[in-house]
């Protein structure tokens, strides 16, 4: 029988789902623009998925739930999205900025704070933060960065990106993403130490045993975690 915090622990992951996959599908119409594009494949699904995370903000007049929903999914994708962009760039020795993400990464955690605290006109300031970054760090250092890259890369791994850029990402590839929001180390499957993480993230307030039990609801072959199956049956319910 599912309990109360059941309920709520799943709305939440659901919800935070249907949001990255919502600005992953790029329902950005004329938004997004060619010049965004950095032509690596991975590098503009992330960017992509971040652009519309911050369209949901608006002109920032938005209610302190959404407000903190929003700037919750935006600093869990985030560190994804640097994760795997730094090993990106290590890859091919391109010059990493990890000291710009970290100051993002910090500048996200203090403005959800003060959300959170239901101070006012913060989304004003989280839409300015949020589209600064845009401009000035995807749109310069990334784009020089990922420029490096192709210029590294032979004619072959050149026509194969273009390939990859050229193919939109399925409903199934948007929840994989979402899936290794979550499993942090990369595994291939969630356990409930990442679980508690996505939770804290996402406010959601749980204990040790609770998280455990919500693991252990979804985990359907009982190997005591969630993999990308069970995930994706998870958020169908």
């Amino acid at each position: 029988m599912a309990t109360t915090f059941d309920v709520s622990a799943l709305e939440r992951i659901q919800l935070f789902s249907e949001n990255l996959v919502s600005a992953g599908g790029c329902e950005l119409g004329s938004l997004w623009k060619d010049e965004y594009d950095s032509n690596i494949a991975m590098v503009d699904h992330h960017h992509k998925m971040l652009f519309g995370l911050i369209q949901r903000i608006g002109d920032g007049n938005v209610s302190e739930k959404v407000l903190n929903n929003i700037l919750q999914e935006m600093r869990a994708y985030t560190e994804y999205h640097f994760t795997h962009e730094e090993a990106l760039f290590k890859k091919w020795t391109i010059p990493d900025h990890m000291h710009a993400h970290e100051g993002f990464v910090a500048k996200l955690v203090a403005i959800e704070k003060r959300a959170a605290s239901g101070e006012p006109n913060v989304g004003l300031e989280a839409r300015t933060i949020l589209t600064n970054w845009f401009v000035n760090h995807i749109l310069k250092t990334d784009m020089k960065g990922c420029k490096g890259i192709l210029e590294k890369m032979t004619s072959a791994e050149r026509a194969r990106e273009a390939e990859r850029c050229a193919t939109p990402l399925t409903l199934s590839d948007l929840l994989r993403q979402c899936f290794e929001v979550i499993d942090s180390d990369m595994s291939g499957k969630i356990d409930v130490y990442e679980m508690g993480r996505i939770f804290k993230m996402l406010g959601v307030k749980a204990s040790h045993e609770e998280i455990g039990a919500f693991v252990a609801k979804f985990d359907l072959n009982n190997d005591g975690e969630i993999d990308l199956l069970e995930f994706e049956k998870m958020i169908a319910q």
